[in-house]
């Protein structure tokens, strides 16, 4: 007698969820409130043991999933390339400070005759330049194995430290584009995988069939709708309503009369 209250708890409010989704986007697309009454029915049945398979499901995929992207990210960005993205925010910093500073004060710091853009343009490739010294020392430092000589680096030729500072600017530029793939592919299968592990932990014969009885319950409210136009606020709420009792009435019926009876057939979680 529980599980006959709880199929129908379950599916009245997959009637019920369905039903506003489908007076809310008809006519077009009123199709929608059977899948989102289909779902809603199904994640309502034992609620409870959905919310306990959500931690198990996000570790098996999520972590998996995500944890060697963030160690490349946590490399990438405060391991081998701190001054290069420091002298980048620095330079973001002044930038936006001479953007806005001048409209809060009376007194520009913009000379007088230089346009703003130029002046702009100025700064920021300066401190740009900045940041990729800071670059170069570092990398010279990395490929000497020794400590950062700051005599050593003012009396490299021009042409090494534009090499280097070159190759560093593509690596950085490879680095940034393998990333991004990675964090896309990442998000691409958390979307697939996390759905479908959750999926084949709570997944049960009486999951679908409160799924089935709450889009059919959504369906036969919306065909009803189409009666009673215009859609008022009162008859919005009498069809919501109707929307559950109708999930409802059918997910009591399949289970205790065709399901158990009729059919005899035993409801137990599908495997």
């Amino acid at each position: 007698m529980r599980k006959t209250y709880k199929i129908g708890l379950a599916c009245f409010i997959g009637g019920v969820i369905g039903t506003i989704v489908a007076l809310l986007v008809a006519p077009m697309f009123w199709w929608l409130g059977v899948f989102a009454g289909f779902a809603a029915g199904y994640l309502a049945y034992e609620f409870r043991a959905v919310l306990a398979a959500i931690p198990e499901a996000w570790e098996m995929t999520a972590k998996k999933i995500f944890s060697p992207i963030f160690m490349e990210l946590k490399e990438f960005f405060f391991e081998e390339r701190p001054a290069f993205f420091l002298g980048l925010f620095y330079s973001s910093v002044f930038f936006t400070t001479l953007t806005f500073l001048p409209s809060f004060t009376s007194n520009p710091i913009i000379p007088e005759g230089i346009p703003v853009i130029t002046f702009l343009f100025i700064f920021l490739s300066l401190l740009c330049g900045f940041a990729l010294f800071i670059v170069t020392m570092l990398l010279v430092a990395s490929e000497s194995g020794d400590k950062i000589n700051i005599n050593d680096i003012f009396s490299l030729p021009y042409g090494k430290i534009v090499r280097m500072s070159g190759r560093r600017i593509i690596f950085l530029l490879q680095g940034t584009l393998v990333l991004s793939s990675a964090i896309i592919i990442g998000v691409l299968k958390f979307a697939v995988k996390f759905p479908w592990t959750l999926f084949k932990l709570i997944h049960s014969n009486e999951r679908l069939l409160c799924g089935v009885d709450a889009g059919l319950g959504t369906m036969i409210a919306y065909f009803l709708s189409l009666n009673l136009a215009p859609l008022t606020t009162a008859t919005f709420i009498f069809l919501v309503i109707c929307g559950g009792i109708f999930g409802a009435g059918f997910g009591i019926v399949n289970y205790e009369i065709i399901s158990k009876r009729l059919f005899k057939f035993h409801l137990t979680p599908a495997s």
